[in-house]
């Protein structure tokens, strides 16, 4: 969450490198949506057929300026809605710790 202030973006002018950096779209998704831009603009409903993981991306993505879903102004609000989802808890693991 150290570039909220980049969020949201538009996903018919972002540039490869930044949608990268979209929770829940990975390499070959944002490959798909900068492919499918060149034909026409992109709503929400092409976003599901790139492969991108809108129930994680939808936070911040805008499509033709609109959204769907609200944006928190709290970059801490949409962390927890990213980690704990459906009531359950998600702890972070340490890398030096033992387990």
């Amino acid at each position: 969450m150290d570039n909220y202030h980049l969020f949201p973006i538009d996903v018919n002018t972002a540039p490869l490198e930044l949608l990268l950096r979209v929770p829940g779209i990975g390499v070959t998704s944002a490959r798909r949506i900068v492919a499918g831009r060149r034909l026409a603009r992109l709503s929400y409903d092409s976003l599901k057929k790139t492969g991108a993981v809108m129930a994680r991306a939808r936070y911040f993505l805008t499509a033709d300026g609109r959204r769907p879903y609200p944006l928190h102004d709290d970059p801490q609000q949409v962390y927890r809605c990213l980690a704990f989802k459906d009531g359950g808890g998600f702890e972070q693991l340490s890398f030096l710790e033992a387990v």
